[in-house]
């Protein structure tokens, strides 16, 4: 089991935004939002797999960028 990182987290969204082509402000501004919602989900857990955080971040990163949510879910994977 991967243990959760903020700093990982919003690395791992700025560079799918990159891949997208989006303005690194908005992105940021997006990843800060979504690390500060997943931390609060993962307060609330006791073990958590990397499978899990992914489906969580790519759910609270659709409401702000469709795109960005799924290129984030696909990370890895060829699309």
């Amino acid at each position: 089991m991967k243990k959760y990182s903020k700093n990982q987290m919003k690395r791992d969204i700025m560079k799918e935004g990159r891949v997208l082509g989006l303005h690194n402000g908005s992105t940021a501004a997006i990843a800060d939002r979504v690390v500060e919602e997943i931390d609060e989900w993962v307060m609330k857990r006791g073990d958590i797999t990397e499978a899990d955080l992914n489906r969580v971040a790519s759910s609270k990163l659709k409401k702000y960028n469709p795109d960005l949510a799924y290129m984030y879910k696909m990370k890895g994977k060829v699309i």
